[in-house]
């Protein structure tokens, strides 16, 4: 029985090459000349192998080539020079597709047929190259790519010469155009822009291609694609955007979306998507879905609580089965005043004039006596009448489209002033080492007073007040009814 040693050349689907490894076995010798070729279909490959020592044979496909078997219909011209000491033989091999991952094994025996050697040889065969992969996107909305990429290849043995392009719409408006585009490291994609598809603004446009090399032409493969809206008629590439501050130093965003007109066979979903960058970083992102009525040229939303001190876009997705659009507006980052009420008032008997101010410009603004009906004082103006003495409370509220602020503020009202009057009790003021005492009343009785020493807060005090630690030096201490305004304050100067 003879045993064969077979070596597997590497190969590759897209290449046509012919590699040769080299066994020895003792008592034999074999010398292959070329050690590899690599050909393309419709070319030829030649190889020779000469045995040193011994009877040469050809196989094919583990096939023993026989003068009886005419290998010549298989595309190979083979030739044996059986010699006294050796052989010398030959192969052409032509470059048909049915000749891909042919194996061809040249073996030498021995003359006393004490050893075998053999070299197996693989030939494969490459045809066209393999159809591109296409795909495509919406630039805007009057422009679509079209890109392709390059199908795998060896360099130098089948690289593509060419690349044919077709372009054309399903309901042929739109003329078939074709332009061949030679091979290029920095060109992958086309354009078709408006020009060329505005013809078939609403149909579907379908892309070909197909890579050519010496070989052949690959199969085309293509792609179809189209606007889910009318481009002639879209809108414009950004959204209205109107900002408005919060009371936080906050603000709060309006997205105000023309609607474009659709294509009648496309179903169109919209979304917004708000994301807020910070140093080339997103920050914050959030999307919500716009839902038309069906009857809508325009939609609107509301989106609050946006860092004012953050760059914020604003995009909304037109979605379609056919590819989508992006509309998107940047705002830079604001400034924007924080909204407040500063208030001031003016009493006159039993009159209060209330003044509010807001710091920044509001839809409108309401004043009211605490628990009693709200009226309107937008003008900026307005007087309370025949009050009843004593504390009063009026609250103002500031209503803007995206928020409402309110404040109060708390006055005395009192026909007769001389009602609040805090008096020393026979000038008592008593000073003994650290320690103060200090003896008071006011013509109205208050139920409770409030104190404070120099520049101190005011805490609940009653008559006789007594302070204790008191450092050396000049103090006052004021005296304030509760019921009373601080225009009534009592000053008391003492030293320590």
């Amino acid at each position: 029985m003879v045993a064969f040693r077979i070596n597997r050349c590497c190969s590759y689907a897209a290449l046509v090459i012919l590699i040769c490894q080299f066994n020895s076995f003792a008592g034999a010798g074999i010398t292959v000349s070329p050690a590899s070729q690599t050909i393309v279909q419709g070319t030829t490959a030649s190889f020779s192998c000469v045995v040193t020592n011994g009877l040469g044979f050809w196989m094919i496909n583990e096939t023993w080539v026989l003068p009886s078997v005419d290998f010549s219909t298989y595309g190979f011209a083979i030739a044996i020079d059986q010699q006294d000491d050796g052989a010398v033989m030959s192969i052409v091999a032509e470059g048909r597709a049915s000749n891909n991952n042919t194996r061809i094994t040249c073996v030498s025996i021995d003359n006393d047929d004490s050893s075998v050697s053999q070299v197996d040889a693989y030939l494969l065969v490459a045809g066209p190259p393999t159809a591109p992969r296409v795909s495509f996107r919406l630039l805007n909305s009057t422009a679509i790519a079209f890109s392709w990429e390059k199908p795998f290849i060896f360099p130098n043995v089948s690289d593509i010469l060419f690349y044919t392009l077709r372009l054309y719409s399903r309901a042929r408006s739109l003329d078939r155009k074709e332009w061949k585009v030679p091979q290029s490291s920095d060109l992958s994609y086309t354009h078709v822009l408006t020009s060329d598809a505005v013809a078939s603004a609403c149909e579907q446009l379908v892309f070909e291609v197909s890579a050519t090399n010496i070989a052949g032409t690959s199969p085309t493969q293509s792609v179809t694609g189209g606007f889910p809206v009318v481009p002639a008629e879209a809108a414009n590439d950004q959204p209205e955007v109107k900002i408005r501050p919060t009371s936080n130093g906050a603000m709060t965003a309006e997205v105000i979306f023309q609607l474009p007109r659709v294509c009648s066979y496309q179903s169109i979903k919209y979304t917004l998507y708000v994301k807020q960058i910070s140093s080339a970083n997103v920050a914050q992102s959030r999307q919500t879905e716009l839902i038309p009525d069906g009857k809508q040229t325009v939609v609107s939303t509301v989106v609050t609580g946006l860092a004012s001190n953050l760059n914020t876009l604003f995009t909304v997705l037109v979605q379609s089965a056919t590819g989508e659009l992006q509309f998107s507006k940047m705002v830079l980052k604001q400034n924007l005043p924080i909204l407040k009420l500063t208030l001031s008032t003016v009493v006159k008997g039993n009159a209060v004039a209330v003044y509010p101010k807001p710091t920044v410009a509001v839809d409108s603004m309401f004043c009211r006596i605490l628990n009693f009906p709200f009226q309107n004082c937008s003008s900026g103006q307005i007087t309370f009448n025949g009050l009843p003495d004593g504390e009063v409370v009026i609250q103002v509220v500031a209503k803007s489209r995206s928020e409402v602020v309110s404040s109060n503020v708390t006055v005395w009202v009192n026909q007769n002033i001389n009602f609040c009057a805090p008096y020393l009790n026979n000038n008592m003021v008593t000073v003994s080492g650290g320690e103060v005492s200090v003896e008071f009343s006011s013509s109205g009785r208050p139920s409770d007073y409030y104190c404070a020493l120099d520049s101190g807060s005011f805490i609940p005090c009653s008559s006789p007040f007594k302070l204790k630690n008191v450092t050396p030096g000049r103090h006052t201490l004021q005296i304030l009814p509760r019921e009373c305004p601080s225009s009534r304050m009592l000053s008391v100067p003492f030293t320590v």
